[in-house]
């Protein structure tokens, strides 16, 4: 090659390259948001029952049947507003899936798939065979989900769900919950809550203990 032809080569590539990436980006991320909102769906729809049954067994006991399923339910709610292409601060760039934690100021944002969850919830039914995953009663799925977080090597409870492990994730989304202080209280703590002078010198209203039907 010439070297002339070389030189015009080099200066034509970056030109061309410009728009390709401004066309992929774009189709990229809507992908992305796509596979996003599919995953909600499931999981709020086809893996709702499974989340509910797994949160019963992994929470305390004294939270309760119906707070538990409560818990599951405030969860999904929360992961569909996570938005794919939400930006960070400017001291922090995106993250990479493959490396979840990042700090910005003041909290840790993790990019979480969806596809994920839905993968080892899929692993989870498939030990339960051919019991249905969501049928087992609670000895039952407490020795599976132990299992599987003894199996991940699981060791500790992250600060918030990161999108490593559901198991751990939804753990950590209750005991980081305002919900969750008041409960283990018993009293009306109202944690994170922007709460006036007034009354300061009363103690907080008993929160009554949560119905286990």
């Amino acid at each position: 090659m010439k070297r002339s032809r070389f030189l015009g080569w080099l200066v034509a590539v970056p030109i061309v390259s410009v728009p390709l990436v401004r066309w992929a980006v774009p189709l990229l991320e809507k992908r992305r948001a796509a596979a996003w909102e599919r995953d909600i769906r499931s999981l709020e729809l086809e893996y709702a029952n499974d989340l509910k049954a797994m949160a019963r067994a992994l929470l305390p006991s004294s939270v309760g049947s119906a707070e538990a399923d409560a818990v599951a339910a405030r969860f999904i709610r929360w992961l569909e507003l996570q938005r794919t292409n939400a930006e960070l601060s400017h001291l922090s760039g995106r993250l990479r899936t493959d490396d979840p934690l990042g700090v910005r100021p003041g909290t840790r944002r993790a990019v979480i798939t969806g596809s994920n969850y839905v993968r080892q919830i899929e692993q989870l039914r498939s030990q339960a065979q051919p019991r249905r995953f969501a049928r087992l009663d609670r000895l039952e799925m407490t020795l599976l989900l132990t299992t599987a977080l003894q199996v991940s090597g699981a060791r500790d409870i992250p600060a918030g769900p990161v999108g490593a492990n559901i198991l751990l994730d939804l753990l950590s989304f209750f005991y980081r919950s305002p919900r969750a202080v008041d409960l283990f209280h018993g009293r009306s703590i109202g944690a994170l809550s922007c709460r006036g002078l007034a009354g300061v010198e009363r103690p907080p209203a008993l929160v009554p203990p949560p119905p286990h039907a």
